[in-house]
């Protein structure tokens, strides 16, 4: 029994290591149109040379041979860079190589949607729960009308990359992007026109619309506003001219928005409490763009960003702290339900996270670190070890199908049991733990 699963989750870890917390990739710079970053390849260096057909073969989930039917992590093991959950149980994720995935039990279990390409997907959203929009690199635009589960390609009639994607209620809806792509749907994203800002000719990163007149663009040091419906534009400069990636509407008079700060890859926030006329910098965070920004009042907010993880503020963007223990949460998008303390984020290296009653408290939704020993105690009951700094014991309790984490002990490297109730496994600071009950402590 323990070689059987050791050899379906080895064979799991050699293909899923570049995606993995535990080993070290250069990550990809998904904005393009920019200069590249220190330390970060273009989507283009990634691929060069590669077949993306096979690669999304080898990355997806594997289908069941009769013999072998993969348990872990069940979905596509690639970049996640959107996430939108139309309540706190039905939700989609999306990222690298056309991959879009299903949860409606508030992401305990996914399933993997065909798309049909293997272009980026950069943002899924829907109002109702029914039809369903996702858009992404090369003004790619999917539309479902069966909550997902089918996908049909719709023209866009723009070239950006579509950074921004918002169904305000059944029929109206906007997308924008790079190359000052943006797009407006009356028709539930069946169609799409082209729409014009006069005076303005950057990057589109983001946009939220509190209502079907008045709403909000993240711009290249601009902020742009409709109060119309999106018929006229004004065009605010908001701080300096380095690009804001995300905007949030708290209400009529609160808008916040951050994203890259300039020299230093330093990331910024403003805030402004008179409907976006003036806009104060907020205080400093780290070393890296932000990627969302998202409030749950007036006063306390969010922050996600590469390689980093959340950050929060109580004073209204004056001041950000890093939420202890949250270095490497998921970090393109977050969405919250702050009356239900629940909230969701997707990344980059397949991170999905959740939070459950505590919105300063996430947990993986998927495994995703190298996986390096195992030991079944039982047909049922087995345990898992990761090694590193971030290392995890993973416990099963039916079959392999579903791992949580065991809490108060670090990863390791080998683990063994000699029976059902008498453990042992060395981590790499050459530590032996042990346990006489099954694994309970």
């Amino acid at each position: 029994m323990k070689a059987f699963i050791l050899l379906l989750i080895l064979l799991n870890t050699v293909s899923s290591a570049q995606y993995s917390d535990t080993t070290y990739t250069i990550p990809v710079q998904y904005r393009r149109g920019i200069p590249l970053q220190e330390g970060y390849q273009s989507y283009s260096e990634k691929y060069a040379g590669k077949n993306l057909n096979e690669e999304k073969r080898r990355l997806f989930p594997l289908e069941s041979t009769g013999i072998w039917t993969e348990l872990n992590p069940k979905v596509p093991r690639v970049d996640y860079l959107g996430i939108h959950f139309v309540n706190v149980d039905t939700g989609w994720a999306c990222g690298d190589l056309g991959t879009i995935i299903k949860t409606t039990d508030g992401g305990q279990s996914w399933n993997t949607l065909e798309t049909n390409t293997t272009t980026p997907i950069l943002k899924v959203n829907s109002f109702n729960g029914q039809s369903v929009v996702a858009s992404g690199f090369n003004g790619m635009i999917l539309r479902s009308t069966d909550r997902g589960e089918n996908w049909i390609q719709i023209t866009s009639g723009v070239t950006g990359d579509l950074w921004g994607l918002q169904m305000i209620n059944d029929t109206l809806g906007w997308a924008c992007g790079t190359s000052n792509s943006l797009v407006k749907t009356t028709d539930g994203g069946i169609t799409w026109q082209t729409v014009t800002i006069t005076g303005y000719t950057g990057n589109n990163w983001w946009l939220d619309f509190l209502t079907e007149n008045y709403g909000f663009i993240a711009g290249d040091g601009k902020v742009l506003r409709t109060i119309d419906g999106g018929n006229n534009w004004d065009i605010i400069q908001a701080g300096d001219n380095q690009a804001l990636y995300t905007v949030d509407a708290i209400d009529s008079l609160h808008i916040a928005a951050a994203g890259y700060g300039g020299t230093g890859y330093r990331g910024k926030t403003i805030y402004s409490s008179d409907g976006g006329d003036n806009w104060i910098t907020g205080g400093q965070t780290t070393f890296d763009p932000i990627n969302c920004i998202k409030y749950v009042s007036v006063d306390t907010g969010y922050i996600v960003m590469s390689e980093v993880g959340l950050w929060k503020t109580t004073n209204a963007g004056q001041n950000w702290t890093g939420i202890v223990g949250l270095n490497n949460i998921g970090e393109y998008e977050i969405q919250l339900f702050p009356e239900l303390s629940k909230g969701y984020s997707a990344g980059i290296s397949l991170k999905l996270f959740r939070a459950v009653n505590n919105l300063d408290a996430w947990h993986k939704m998927i495994i995703n670190d190298d996986l390096v020993d195992i030991s079944f105690t039982s047909e049922q009951k087995g345990f898992a070890l990761s090694p590193g700094i971030y290392g995890k014991l993973y416990r099963t309790t039916n079959y392999g199908v579903r791992w949580d984490t065991v809490q108060g002990v670090p990863g390791g490297n080998c683990i063994t049991f000699t029976d059902s109730l008498t453990g042992f496994f060395g981590t790499a600071a050459s530590q032996i733990y042990k346990t006489t009950d099954g694994g309970e402590n």
